[in-house]
C-alpha cells in the first residue's frame, strides 16, 4: 500500500496537477482514499463469499454517510481500523440475518441509538478536534443524513424487515462508535494530565 501512495502522489506532482508543496495534504488524502476503498471492497467480497452481499451494502449506505458528519472513535493504525470495521459489518450482518421480522427490542435499541446520534454528533478526537463552526455544519448535516434513513427504515419495514433490521442495526451500531469515541477522548485526556503531572 505505501508504494501505490507513493506512485499516485508522485504522478499528481510530476504531472504538476498538484504543487509540491500539497505533497503531505495529497499523501493523507490518497492513503484514506486507498484504505477506505481496500477496506469496503474487502467487506463486500467477505459478505459475498457468505451471500449477504445485500445486507452489507445496507449497513454501508446507512453507517458510512452518517459517520462521516457524526465522527466517532477511530483506531490508532490503519491495519486496526480495517480489521475493526470488517468485524462490525459481519457482526451487523449476522444479528439482523437472525431477526427477519419486527423486534420491539430493535426498534427500542434504534430509538435510543437515533437519540444518542443527535445527541452526540459529531464527535471528534484528540488528533483532531472539531472547531465550534464545523460542527454546528456537521451536526446539521449528519441531522439530515439521519432524518434520510429513519425514512428509508420506516420505509423498508413495510416490504423487507431484514434490510429495515439491518440498517437499524447500523444506526446502533453508530451509537456504540460516538460513545467509545467520547471515553477514548477522556481517557487519552487524563493521560496527557498524568504525564504533565510527572513531569
Amino acid at each position: 500500500m505505501e508504494e501505490l501512495k507513493k506512485k499516485l502522489v508522485d504522478y499528481f506532482i510530476t504531472n504538476k496537477i498538484v504543487q509540491e508543496e500539497k505533497r503531505a495534504i495529497l499523501r493523507y488524502g490518497s492513503e484514506i482514499i486507498i484504505s477506505s476503498t481496500l477496506t469496503i471492497g474487502l467487506c463486500l467480497v467477505i459478505s459475498g463469499i457468505i451471500g449477504q452481499l445485500v445486507l452489507c451494502i445496507v449497513f454501508l449506505l446507512t453507517y458510512c454517510p452518517l459517520r462521516i458528519f457524526s465522527g466517532g472513535f477511530h483506531a490508532k493504525t490503519q491495519k486496526k481500523c480495517t480489521f475493526l470495521f470488517i468485524i462490525l459489518v459481519m457482526l451487523n450482518i449476522f444479528i439482523s440475518g437472525f431477526i427477519s421480522e419486527e423486534s420491539y427490542i430493535l426498534n427500542t435499541f434504534k430509538w435510543i441509538a437515533i437519540l444518542i446520534v443527535l445527541i452526540l454528533s459529531p464527535v471528534g478526537c484528540i488528533e483532531n478536534p472539531i472547531s465550534f463552526e464545523l460542527k454546528k455544519k456537521m451536526k446539521v448535516k449528519a441531522s439530515f443524513c439521519l432524518g434520510l434513513e429513519i425514512f428509508a427504515i420506516e420505509f423498508f419495514k413495510e416490504y423487507n424487515y431484514e434490510i429495515a433490521n439491518c440498517a437499524s442495526c447500523a444506526l446502533i451500531a453508530l451509537a456504540f462508535i460516538l460513545i467509545a469515541g467520547i471515553l477514548n477522548t477522556e481517557l487519552q485526556k487524563k493521560k496527557m494530565t498524568i504525564e504533565e503531572v510527572k513531569k
